[in-house]
């Protein structure tokens, strides 16, 4: 046989018979087989024992009865029908083949170097041309396959020792020195066990979910020493903590605790497609300073004082300096404000008009949704909510704008005192819920306005992380009479002046301004101050006994 004019599937044909035949004894091989492994390291562009093993590795594959098409030392014995010690040799030219991507490593709960060939390798045999390895594939192709494979690698192969989870992550990171990721990774986390605990975070992460403290630590150490390493990082005492590439939401336990990727571990893992992760907040929940209507506010002296000194703080002119200066000396830079009250007082407003002057976008919270029936997503949300408005803040500050307000309007149900916990599953579902926003509280780099109407019930540990606490009050007659005045300027000085004698807050008087106009368009008729006063008078919620009622007004 001319093995130069031979098409290329007899050329390895053709040596792997005279291997077989051989039984691996390569004193005993023909010139005519020997030529055509040369001829078949050409064609492969690889070393002559590389090539004998491809060789035997392709031959395998196609006569093995399994499905998977895996190769490892058993049946390149069994298929070359030789003893295993003329096998165990070509450990490093299987170790190269991976590391070119002729092969694919196939981690299993043996210690055998099991693997598939790559099918570009494969389809060159019919196409009788080999250009290289041009495209490896998801195998090896990105962290993201890297990541999946490591997760495959125990959790769908059975329950590995930690000392043989270790022995196999560190030959998966030589498989995939290739990809930047890993690289980076071995230089940031030097402990190798760590890196697993690491990687197990970045593949639930990848599947939408956070990672359970305990269970994590105990799919790499010991029992014992699963509970040692996660109370060190429930304490902040870990590396991954200490070094910011995890973060621990506590629970009422350490197995109720979990853990996940800090901003930072996020920008390495995700690099250009961090944007593709993000959750962003809704257009109904971000609200674009240029969509607020300016209205104007009356306040007390007092109050007028304390808002504007609020504002003068959250300005662009002011804040950024301000948070410099704080961190510089060491203190917190976060911005908490309460504003409390009766209802219809102004607070809400009070937080758009200053969103409004200072140019910020506000990111309004619906306390409502956030919980959740289901018990343990409330939680969850929560912990969203406050993880999305870092990543706004995030891309504000790299952006060069303002950072946005988070507000909690109408947040009493989530300020309240905490529960005993024997009140049940709910009860520890709030408590829950409070330790996650007091957690975020302390931390807090942004800015967090909450309003309420009711401060009897008021936590003291949400007391104190609140930095400025403005309490509002109902108007007095001069603060009505102004409201009253800009809201119907026609009304002469002497209705003012009785309809100020009202005690109604400004949210009031301006329902009772817009039932008037109401009226007015219907009607054709301006407001009188008989007609004003009947309105007023129906505003109020009286005891039922008195008959009084509540609603529109009856045209005349």
């Amino acid at each position: 046989m001319d093995i130069t004019k031979s098409n290329i599937c007899d050329c390895l044909s053709f040596a792997f018979n005279g291997l077989k035949k051989s039984k691996l004894n390569l004193e005993k091989i023909s010139e005519d087989t020997k030529a055509a492994i040369n001829r078949m390291a050409d064609f492969y562009r690889i070393s002559e024992n590389e090539t004998i093993l491809l060789v035997i590795a392709i031959e395998a594959h196609y006569s093995s009865d399994n499905t998977l098409n895996i190769v490892g030392f058993k049946e390149i014995r069994e298929t070359i029908d030789c003893d295993a010690m003329k096998v165990i040799p070509y450990k490093n030219q299987i170790l190269s083949l991976i590391e070119k991507h002729f092969f694919f490593r196939n981690y299993t709960l043996d210690d055998n170097l099991n693997f598939r060939i790559n099918d570009q390798v494969l389809e060159a045999l019919c196409r009788g041309s080999f250009a290289g390895i041009t495209d490896v594939g998801e195998d090896f192709n990105d962290r993201y396959a890297f990541i999946r494979r490591f997760q495959n690698m125990y959790e769908e192969r059975g329950s590995f020792t930690p000392s043989f989870k270790v022995h196999i992550l560190s030959d998966m990171e030589d498989s995939f020195s290739n990809i930047d990721f890993v690289e980076k990774m071995k230089l940031l986390i030097p402990r190798i066990d760590e890196r697993f605990v690491f990687y197990d975070c970045c593949g639930d992460f990848l599947q939408g979910t956070s990672s359970s403290l305990l269970a994590t630590m105990n799919d790499i150490y010991s029992d014992i020493m699963a509970k040692r390493k996660a109370k060190a990082m429930a304490d902040g005492n870990h590396f991954l903590i200490e070094r910011d590439f995890l973060k621990v939401n506590k629970g009422e336990s350490i197995s109720d605790s979990r853990i996940d990727l800090t901003d930072k571990a996020k920008e390495i893992l995700l690099g250009e497609d961090l944007c593709l992760y993000e959750k962003r907040f809704s257009a109904r929940d971000m609200i674009e300073p240029e969509k607020i209507n300016e209205v104007k506010l009356f306040y007390s002296s007092e109050n007028r004082k304390q808002v504007d000194t609020l504002a003068d703080y959250l300005s662009p002119a002011h804040f950024r300096s301000i948070q410099d200066s704080l961190k510089a000396k060491g203190m917190k830079i976060g911005f908490s404000v309460l504003l409390h009250g009766a209802p219809g007082t102004g607070k809400t407003e009070t937080v758009y008009q200053i969103a409004k002057k200072t140019g910020r976008r506000i990111v309004k919270v619906d306390v409502s949704k956030a919980k959740s029936c289901w018990f343990g997503e409330s939680e969850k949300q929560v912990k969203d909510i406050f993880d999305r408005y870092k990543s706004v803040c995030k891309r504000a500050v790299d952006a060069g704008e303002s950072i946005p307000i988070l507000l909690f309007n109408e947040a009493d149900a989530i300020f309240s005192k905490r529960k005993d916990v024997s009140m049940g599953n709910v009860a520890q579902t709030e408590n829950a819920i409070q330790n996650i926003i007091l957690d975020e509280m302390e931390s807090l780099e942004g800015i967090l306005i909450a309003t309420t109407n009711l401060t009897d019930n008021f936590d003291s540990a949400f007391e104190r992380r609140f930095l400025y606490k403005i309490r509002f009050d109902f108007p007095t007659d001069e603060a009505r009479f102004a409201i009253w005045e800009n809201r119907i300027c026609s009304l002469p000085v002497a209705s003012l002046n009785s309809l100020s004698k009202h005690e109604l807050s400004g949210g009031q008087i301006d329902n009772i301004v817009r039932k008037a106009t109401m009226n007015e368009i219907l009607t054709g008729e301006v407001p009188c101050l008989e007609k004003l006063e009947e309105l007023c008078s129906e505003e109020k919620i009286s005891d039922s006994s008195t008959g009084s009622r509540i609603g529109f007004c009856t045209c005349a």
